[in-house]
């Protein structure tokens, strides 16, 4: 999209909120040079529960001072062979009902399973990353730019997962 000097891997750099003690080194993460925090974060558990999981999604979105927009958490169980894609980002207005006290939850917005079965892998959908929430910015002249939501697709996360289940097969589960 043309964003290689805007846009930055950050890796498993260390995030830190002084105001709570939040701490967090996430598996890979990517935003705007500009930015403290990464706006999209991934985290992966072949060993953490999807609690676990979830509770880091939650943490990196609601940390005071987070910048981060996106947190793509992948749960990969072992016992099925399944793979479970989770796109989290900040409740909006339309969500739930405003009360004095509202602050905004992390919740999941999207979800995709994949799972193997006779050496075939199934996914069931895409995944959207919306452009403005990677870029922290609006695209500019939509109409006529590269700039939009990025797609991972079902034949990208059957990639994915096709390099995925050596690992969880070899512990004991074929499916």
């Amino acid at each position: 999209m043309g964003l290689r000097s805007e846009v930055i891997n950050y890796g498993s750099s260390r995030v830190e909120s002084t105001s709570n003690g939040f701490v967090k080194e996430p598996d890979g993460s990517f935003g705007p040079v500009h930015k403290h925090w990464p706006t999209v974060v991934i985290e992966s558990g072949l060993s953490e529960s999807e609690t676990k999981l979830a509770n880091d999604a939650r943490g990196w979105l609601e940390a005071p001072g987070s910048e981060t927009q996106i947190v793509l958490t992948i749960n990969i169980d072992r016992t099925s062979p399944t793979i479970t894609f989770h796109r989290w980002q900040l409740d909006s207005v339309e969500m739930r009902r405003i009360t004095r006290s509202h602050c905004h939850l992390g919740v999941v917005v999207e979800e995709v399973v994949a799972t193997r079965q006779r050496n075939v892998t199934e996914v069931t959908g895409d995944i959207t990353l919306p452009f403005s929430r990677v870029t922290a910015r609006a695209p500019r002249n939509a109409a006529h730019t590269t700039e939009h939501d990025i797609i991972l697709t079902k034949v990208a996360l059957t990639e994915i997962c096709e390099k995925t289940w050596p690992e969880v097969l070899s512990h004991g589960v074929d499916g």
